[in-house]
């Protein structure tokens, strides 16, 4: 049971497993009543596919979602989202996120919806 973020040994849990190892094991330890099912990588890609030549860029060429990791810091993953044209919310907070898919020669995401 994760009851704080330290082991046994007082180290910083951070430091010894990953975060989505946590989230698994409170996952597991509070919400295992609920079904659930694993997102399809062919779908649904990781920061990999921002990197030039990625093999996951190749095979997946317009991905329902791609969670914006494999890179350290929100003002980066915010930069590197609207350089791809992955970032629909404008500085006023209102949304400028295409009505429908789209692909362009630096992008082919499905459309985005800001709620």
């Amino acid at each position: 049971s994760i009851r704080a973020l330290h082991d046994r040994d007082g180290r910083d849990v951070a430091k010894v497993v990953s975060e989505q190892q946590i989230l698994n094991d409170l996952f597991n330890e509070h919400f295992s009543h609920i079904a659930f099912d694993f997102l399809s990588s062919l779908r649904f890609g990781n920061g990999k596919w921002y990197f030039p030549g990625s093999r996951q860029r190749s095979t997946m060429k317009a991905p329902l979602l791609i969670n914006n990791n494999y890179v350290s810091g929100v003002a980066n993953k915010v930069a590197r989202a609207k350089e791809w044209r992955h970032w629909f919310l404008n500085d006023d907070g209102s949304c400028n996120a295409p009505n429908e898919r789209f692909s362009s020669a630096h992008s082919s995401v499905g459309a985005a919806h800001c709620t």
